[in-house]
């Protein structure tokens, strides 16, 4: 069993949504910006279609436990960025959050598709879609490429640790909820990809986290330190 530290104000989370960064380069023309019409400028050739990427969270799915799929353009660039010069590369990555019933595959594929549709409308229209990856090196110095994709994860509450757990801390007088993190954590690699059963404990709240005002509560921490004693002894027999 795994326990995280993650924020739960005391309660019980048992997963969260999956995440995946998707990452989208628009190509261009390189022309000085006094005579655009001898360029294609990259970043207005993205905007229609960052648009109709805007309207898919009109119609995203909802889960019942996890909640409901969202989509939020996190970065905006373009190259060469300087005065005088119709940008010919239009970067954007979009954070993508899917339910059990998703996969960053089909969030990549709606995006694709809308892609697809305009780059068929406007031959000037020149842009690629990917699941974003970033380059890890190890204190070895293994080098390796990760897609930045979590999935989604869910542990039911009858679960025979979550059971134990909540037996635990009844017995030291908490009367823990159930819950569900908005944000994603490591669980998406321990319970999801390790079948190991994953659930969050922690005296912090999810509503300053990842957040300058991020604070924690005194008598929640006494709480949570006598809590995760009470855990750790209930599943250890």
């Amino acid at each position: 069993m795994g326990v995280l530290g993650e924020a739960t104000s005391l309660d019980i989370y048992l997963g969260h949504r999956g995440r995946a960064e998707i990452e989208m380069f628009s190509k261009g023309k390189m022309s000085h910006s006094s005579a655009p019409w001898l360029g294609i400028n990259a970043v207005s050739k993205m905007l229609p279609v960052l648009s109709d990427i805007e309207k898919l969270t009109e119609t995203m799915p909802d889960d019942k436990v996890l909640g409901a799929s969202t989509q939020v353009i996190t970065h905006i660039s373009c190259q060469p960025g300087w005065g005088s010069t119709l940008p010919d590369i239009c970067k954007v990555i979009i954070d993508r959050r899917y339910i059990p019933t998703e996969s960053s595959a089909s969030a990549l594929a709606q995006i694709q598709e809308i892609i697809d549709q305009h780059m068929k409308a406007d031959p000037d229209t020149n842009i690629t879609a990917g699941i974003r990856t970033m380059r890890h090196t190890s204190y070895t110095g293994i080098v390796k490429d990760e897609f930045m994709d979590k999935p989604a994860y869910y542990v039911p509450p009858e679960n025979t640790y979550v059971v134990k757990t909540v037996e635990a801390l009844k017995e030291i007088g908490q009367n823990p909820a159930f819950g569900k993190w908005n944000f994603g954590t490591d669980g998406a690699y321990t319970a999801h990809d390790l079948n190991i059963p994953t659930i969050g404990y922690s005296c912090c709240e999810e509503i300053y986290a990842h957040r300058p005002t991020d604070r924690v509560n005194i008598d929640f921490m006494i709480k949570c330190a006598a809590g995760s004693c009470a855990i750790a002894a209930a599943v250890a027999k």
